[in-house]
């Protein structure tokens, strides 16, 4: 692996391991090093209280009247591929300890990618966006994975809130119309997994008030 990234120009090589696992050290004696922790969020969304969610949605949509929410299931439609790739791009705005860690690029021709590759796999992509009421402009989004070969556990990916419309809890409120959604129309879907960078302090927070529970910290692991 190491000799072909060399082979393509490539200066630097990420992989990871669970925080303390064999394979941790494993990767350190191959001269890798920990530059950054993921906390491992599971969700039971068996045990927990379904009003749990509509009364974090009840208090953020107070906070968030100028936007709306729009839900998409599957493929991002051509007339919103732009506003997939704003919504996506603003990743990289989110807390990180890793000085050197390049920004994470979008563009029109990576969301197709993305779809494609996810409906090959046999992933269902739910997504919820918020869409600023006065101006239309995209505002945040949250996105959730289900494998339909196991689909007892939701996958979670992005969910991001566009700088300029941050302040007014739009991530509390995409997240827990999304838990509303994805239990009424999965309900064999036992539970939700998501990866948080433990620099994120907010969204942890978020998260826990949502009634995550961290199940395991992972150690993203670089080689230069």
């Amino acid at each position: 692996m190491l000799a072909h990234g060399a082979d393509l120009g490539r200066t630097k090589a990420y992989t990871g391991a669970y925080l303390g696992s064999d394979g941790q050290r494993a990767l350190e004696a191959l001269g890798f090093e920990h530059v950054h922790t993921y906390a491992i969020n599971r969700l039971d969304l068996f045990a927990a209280p379904h009003d749990r969610w509509q009364k974090l949605y009840d208090d953020a949509a107070g906070s968030a009247q100028d936007y709306e929410l729009v839900r998409l299931v599957g493929a991002t439609p051509d007339d919103q591929v732009e506003a997939m790739v704003t919504l996506f791009d603003a990743i990289n705005d989110a807390p990180m300890t890793d000085p050197d860690a390049e920004p994470d690029r979008w563009t029109a021709e990576r969301v197709r990618a993305y779809d494609t590759a996810m409906a090959a796999r046999r992933q269902t992509v739910y997504r919820v966006m918020a869409r600023h009421r006065g101006t239309g402009e995209w505002a945040g989004h949250t996105v959730l994975c289900i494998d339909e070969f196991d689909p007892s556990v939701g996958h979670q990916e992005d969910t991001t809130v566009v700088r300029a419309h941050r302040g007014h809890r739009l991530g509390m409120l995409l997240k827990a119309d999304m838990l509303r959604w994805v239990t009424e129309q999965r309900p064999e879907m036992g539970a939700t997994e998501t990866w948080n960078s433990t620099e994120n302090h907010h969204m942890l927070a978020v998260n826990e008030q949502l009634g995550t529970r961290t199940a395991a910290r992972h150690a993203s692991m670089r080689r230069l």
